[in-house]
């Protein structure tokens, strides 16, 4: 319900104003809409037994998906299929089942394969919301470069996210939401670590109905989109070429210190 004093300044603007102020909530409803429907969708796909394409087992470089609360690897399908089309070798990590166990522990499954692996060359993470929270542990565990070179976080909750307030509960699973909350112990202690920042690529639509507003990765490359839904950045081409051009940039090692220069950017 709306308070008196909003409704009288709705009331006092112009009609041109107020045309303008419901055209906004009303775009904002739509992709807020959108993006639950995909989620819906996505998540149904993830229940399929798909497996692991062969093409996506071929190329020289390789990327790691890393997905968000409550889903699974094939809930970036498509991002992956993108990027295997674009001669990545893309690798998951069943394991790690829907994202429900805590950021660290998470992070030390990762850590620990990556290790068993023996690549000679370290690979990049590509993940989504709560995954860009566990590629940051990752980076942090991982100074010197030998099992990533970067990470790639799509909606990535790295001040908290504000729909984790809505949870409640004492089940572990639901424990873990809650610790995503904006100014948690844990959220301000990773968001304090800025040493591994720069290796990280962040890419985070206008409006995020799940993480709420937020302010730039200090030190990482940010990069805002202009689409309103938390999810819809998996399913936008020019978001996945994007991310594809991040993951060749973050591949090279020789790459100039123009290209690596933290900063902000629209696309």
């Amino acid at each position: 319900m709306l308070r008196r004093g909003s409704c009288v300044r709705f009331f006092l603007r112009s009609d041109r104003a107020r045309r303008d102020s419901l055209v906004s909530h009303v775009r904002i409803a739509r992709g807020v809409v959108v993006d639950s429907a995909l989620w819906a969708l996505w998540q149904l796909r993830s229940l399929l037994p798909l497996t692991v394409p062969r093409q996506w087992r071929t190329g020289d470089d390789t990327v790691v998906l890393i997905p968000g609360l409550a889903t699974n690897w094939r809930f970036m399908w498509q991002l992956g299929d993108v990027l295997a089309h674009a001669g990545f070798r893309v690798e998951v990590l069943p394991q790690l089942g829907r994202m429900t166990a805590d950021v660290s522990d998470l992070a030390t499954e990762v850590t620990r394969t990556l290790r068993a692996s023996g690549r000679e060359r370290p690979v990049v993470l590509v993940t989504h919301s709560k995954g860009g929270l566990v590629a940051k542990r990752v980076l942090l565990r991982d100074p010197e470069c030998e099992l990533v070179a970067g990470a790639i976080t799509l909606s990535a909750p790295f001040q908290g996210a504000v729909a984790a307030k809505l949870v409640r509960g004492e089940f572990r699973s639901l424990r873990n939401v809650v610790m995503l909350r904006p100014g948690t112990p844990s959220t301000l202690e990773l968001a304090g670590r800025s040493e591994a920042n720069s290796r990280i690529v962040t890419i985070s639509p206008l409006i995020d109905e799940i993480v709420g507003k937020r302010g730039p990765l200090p030190g990482a490359r940010n990069i805002a989109v202009s689409v309103i839904g938390h999810n819809r950045l998996l399913a936008l081409s020019r978001v996945q070429q994007l991310v594809v051009r991040e993951a060749r940039r973050l591949m090279q090692p020789d790459r100039s210190a123009d290209a690596n220069a933290p900063g902000s950017s629209g696309h």
